[in-house]
């Protein structure tokens, strides 16, 4: 009987030991989950532009998803309201929506920065939100401007597309300015010529790059993507986290995609030792088969941290103006020569012609230059993994670049005097 008595008390023993482990597992379980939730204490709300619908921010909606934001995506009826409603109505309803959260981020595209602008003239954010504008008309829109009375333009844009103006009939100029950190990424590739053709300076095919600055803005970058679809890109996404993160965008590096996974990072300007370099090149390319040939003239100016590179046709006429400024890069008129030829690779080839071996390598991710060199011919292969990405020859005067992946060749000769390697001062 004491034996069976024994046996019980274990099996109860047992029993409860397993109901104690069980309730701590859970109780483990709801507080490690209210911790993950506490921790989740930033909103970030995203507002489209003009004409367009909230499934646009798609991307960025994911994106910060998995970043673990409370993500607002609000749309609104761009063309039925005018601005003053617009942002009263539709931002006071995503800022209530973001619930037990200590900061409320805003990224905005084109009209939805001004309508956030609008908004924050009478409300406030808590302390410590951020704001990332995406091609936003902060100075008005000359293209509004001149396409008001057309009845198309008028039809699709509604009353706020008549305020974006530059005319009496603008808000713009009512708008005081913001107390908060605001970075403002700027496009400059237009896939529409004949209203760039209307703006003034460099443009994304519908906002100009000076357009979207604002005098209290805390950071300003361009980017190689044109006004309709620029918050779809990862180097965009990638670089509004960065500023809703750290205050300001990430300017130390400029990779250039050269290989499947390889990048390159292009050097600033400022890095090269001599007080100035200048030369003049002859350029024979061929580009998907398509013949090019123009000159180009570069000019480093280190002490103010520039480049330029510019090319001229055989007539004497600009093609197309590259400048790099920093990290930022402006060009125009590329599109003359082929407008699917990034001018990043323009100065990436230019920098792996001519830096030297060890320079080149910590620049390079994932991929790997080696140079072979005798008295008369210099050449250079860069490997990704064991895949050939470009050969450089180098012969007096002459380089020839063969890029494999990329499908293009450029044979490029110095005129005014022969190349030599750029010297950087990295200290």
């Amino acid at each position: 009987m004491s034996l069976l008595k024994n046996i019980l008390k274990i099996k109860y023993l047992k029993q409860g030991l397993i109901v104690l482990v069980l309730s701590q597992l859970i109780a483990c379980e709801q507080g490690v989950k209210k911790m993950s939730e506490q921790s989740n204490t930033e909103c970030i709300v995203l507002l489209h532009g003009l004409g367009r619908l909230k499934s646009s921010m798609w991307q960025l909606e994911h994106y910060f998803k998995k970043q673990s934001y409370q993500v607002i995506n609000q749309g609104y009826p761009s063309s039925r309201l005018n601005i003053e409603q617009l942002a009263e109505q539709y931002i006071g309803k995503a800022v209530k929506q973001c619930q037990n959260t200590s900061k409320i981020h805003f990224i905005t595209h084109s009209l939805g920065g001004i309508l956030l602008r609008q908004y924050l003239q009478n409300h406030q954010l808590p302390l410590g939100s951020r704001i990332v504008m995406l091609a936003p008309p902060n100075q008005g829109s000359e293209m509004a401007t001149k396409l008001r009375n057309i009845f198309l333009f008028k039809w699709f844009t509604g009353t706020a597309g008549q305020q974006l103006t530059t005319t009496t009939q603008s808000i713009i100029p009512q708008l005081k300015p913001i107390n908060f950190e605001v970075g403002i990424i700027a496009g400059n590739r237009s896939w529409i010529p004949f209203v760039s053709y209307l703006l003034k300076g460099n443009d994304d095919g519908v906002v100009s790059i000076e357009e979207t600055k604002l005098f209290e803005m805390t950071d300003h970058i361009i980017v190689p993507h044109s006004h309709t679809f620029i918050m779809n890109f990862k180097q965009v996404i990638e670089q509004a986290n960065y500023f809703i993160k750290q205050g300001h965008f990430n300017k130390k590096e400029n990779p250039v995609k050269i290989g499947k996974k390889a990048t390159f990072n292009l050097l600033e300007p400022a890095l090269f030792s001599a007080n100035q370099i200048s030369m003049t090149q002859t350029v024979n390319a061929i580009y998907q088969n398509k013949p090019f040939n123009f000159i180009t003239q570069i000019e480093i100016q280190p002490k103010q941290n520039k480049l330029i590179f510019i090319g001229i046709s055989n007539l004497g006429v600009t093609l197309f103006k590259i400048i790099m400024q920093g990290q930022e890069i402006e060009f125009t008129g590329l599109e003359k020569v082929t407008s699917q030829l990034d001018p990043r690779r323009l100065l990436a080839d230019f920098q792996l012609s001519l830096c030297s071996e060890n320079i080149i390598n910590q620049a390079l991710n994932s991929a790997k230059l080696i140079i072979n060199k005798n008295k008369t011919v210099e050449k250079r292969q860069l490997f990704e993994n064991n895949l050939k990405l470009m050969e450089f020859v180098i012969v007096d005067k002459t380089i020839k670049i063969k890029h494999y992946q990329a499908n293009y060749e450029i044979k490029i000769k110095t005129i005014d005097k022969k190349p030599s390697l750029c010297h950087l001062n990295l200290n």
